[in-house]
């Protein structure tokens, strides 16, 4: 999320996170990535209520998930909590529904 010269806040940031968690993805840890150890709840992505206005220039919300849970994950990404994150930023929202269904295609072609 994010790019240089458009930034994120973490409040946009955790609306993701918590949305692809519901949605059944497992967030990496601390170990594997930095946004971890901004979160008070790893498992809801919830980020420390310190920091919801931070802004990062970019950041990658990095997890796991069962190939059989991958639709219910990219479901959550079009729940309108994160198309409101994503009405603001329009460019991104082109490029994201671009992409996903080749993403998608991509991984269950190779499965």
């Amino acid at each position: 999320m994010g790019r240089p010269g458009v930034g994120v806040y973490l409040r946009d940031v955790e609306k993701v996170a918590m949305a692809v968690a519901a949605a059944g993805l497992i967030l990496e840890g601390p170990e594997e990535t930095p946004l971890a150890q901004l979160m008070e709840n790893i498992k809801t992505g919830k980020i420390r209520s310190d920091l919801p206005n931070v802004r990062f220039l970019s950041i990658i919300i990095e997890g796991k998930c069962p190939i059989g849970v991958l639709p219910k994950v990219l479901q959550g990404l079009s729940s309108p909590v994160y198309l409101s994150v994503l009405v603001k930023k329009p460019l991104l929202s082109l490029l994201f529904f671009l992409y996903i269904p080749i993403i998608v295609q991509e991984l269950l072609l190779y499965h």
